[in-house]
């Protein structure tokens, strides 16, 4: 009667037997998987934390809006904010009148709207005077501060899109100033 041993299901032979079969079955398992067994795994401080994988992340972004989201901060809210320049004075706080140039783009790289050559924008945060993103994305900066935001749709014109100018469920690139903040 052949006994299987229940570690490699094979015919019960000597310990020694064993050990090199299991041995063997390791050295080639590492080399099916493309590995010799002598790398080693990156610390952990030294690998990139891995981003969410949201409308944010998943969306490709024109060469020419140079998107980095691992330069970026994400908020609970999912939306990506970078600031290029810091400004001065008191922090926008909600309930403040606030007024902002701005450019905004579709991932794409289209310019669908901005401030240049017009009257800068006014709304009072957290009123719903903005989309979600600016209420939530203008908190913070300070007079003369630059600000770069990654907008999810939840937090911009969602499934509906806007006049022809901005479709479904798009993914919203806004480069922001603050002029003021009353």
């Amino acid at each position: 009667m052949i006994r299987f041993s229940p570690i490699l299901l094979m015919p019960e032979t000597n310990v020694t037997n064993r050990m090199w079969l299991a041995a063997a079955a390791l050295a080639l398992a590492a080399t099916a998987c493309g590995g010799d067994g002598a790398e080693k795994a990156q610390p952990a401080e030294e690998q990139a934390p891995a981003l969410p994988r949201d409308a944010v992340t998943i969306e490709t972004y024109a060469d020419s809006l140079n998107v980095d989201l691992a330069k970026m901060q994400r908020t609970e809210t999912g939306l990506y904010v970078l600031d290029i320049k810091e400004g001065e004075g008191a922090p926008v706080q909600a309930g403040q009148t606030v007024t902002m140039e701005y450019t905004g783009w579709l991932p794409n790289g289209r310019r669908f709207d901005t401030s240049e050559g017009k009257q800068p924008y006014v709304f009072t945060v957290g009123r719903g005077e903005a989309i979600k993103g600016w209420d939530q994305g203008v908190l913070g900066m300070k007079a003369g501060g630059q600000r770069r935001l990654i907008v999810p749709p939840r937090l911009a014109y969602g499934d509906e899109g806007f006049g022809g100018y901005i479709p479904p469920s798009a993914v919203l690139v806004f480069d922001l100033v603050l002029v003021s903040a009353k």
